[in-house]
């Protein structure tokens, strides 16, 4: 049930599959490991304690997971940053903020939600590094 949870929620997120080959959880010493593109070897593991991933997950709230300090993080392969900076552009903001608070994980809702602001005139990123690599992270979304 857990896994099946999981998997659902990581799979509507359909950009991931185009950055990694995998998600892995472990909770309670044991793996459950969630295959998102086989021919990619690069992934994360988060190691947490069930009842808080599970929770993030059924509210759509794993940037609390992502921000609290008890949940481990490991990369496995070769990613652009390190660090926290790994996990961006192509983890935290589709899951997060374009997933959880946006409610956009297809690149269908992707371009209505980018939309919404273009139309409100609130659409520039900034010269920061990290505006710049979202920018270019969503630039297929856009029309």
């Amino acid at each position: 049930e857990d896994v099946t949870a999981l998997r659902d929620y990581f799979g509507a997120v359909t950009h991931l599959p185009r950055h990694l080959g995998f998600l892995q959880f472990r909770v309670g010493g044991e793996d459950h490991r969630l295959e998102l593109n086989p021919a990619i070897e690069r992934g994360i593991t988060f190691a947490a304690p069930r009842n808080s991933l599970m929770t993030s997950v059924r509210y759509k709230v794993f940037d609390d997971m992502l921000i609290g300090n008890y949940m481990r993080t490991i990369l496995h392969g070769e990613f652009e940053r390190t660090g926290a900076a790994a996990l961006y552009p192509h983890f935290t903001p589709f899951v997060t903020k374009l997933g959880d608070n946006g409610g956009a994980y297809t690149p269908e809702q992707i371009r209505a939600y980018f939309a919404g602001y273009r139309q409100r005139g609130f659409f520039q990123f900034t010269p920061n590094e990290d505006q710049q690599a979202m920018a270019r992270a969503v630039a297929d979304y856009l029309d």
